[in-house]
């Protein structure tokens, strides 16, 4: 089982996709119901870092982190937003781990 937010290694790219921009772009989408209070909201991360916080009921708390070396492009939820599982919270790039 893997952690929340971190997904399977991704599938080879479908052949109209091979050698496009879209091969390269990733949705970061949330694991569970809550209010997203992101950590990050631009810039290059790490396999397993801190991308944000959703806050559920009864002060319930499930970490979101990044599941490849990406750089991450901008948000697609609001700070604060209520998000349902499954929702895209960011989009970013695959990255060559740039330096911090």
């Amino acid at each position: 089982m893997t952690p929340a937010g971190l997904a399977a290694p991704p599938r080879p790219p479908a052949p109209a996709l091979a050698d496009s921009t879209a091969e390269r772009l990733r949705l970061v989408v949330a694991p569970a119901n809550g209010r997203f209070r992101p950590h990050v909201t631009s810039g290059s991360v790490l396999r397993g870092d801190l991308l944000a916080v959703l806050t559920g009921s009864r002060g319930r708390e499930v970490e979101v982190r990044c599941p490849a070396d990406l750089h991450v492009a901008g948000l697609l939820a609001l700070p604060g937003q209520l998000v349902t599982a499954g929702q895209a919270l960011l989009w970013a790039s695959l990255g060559d781990a740039c330096a911090r």
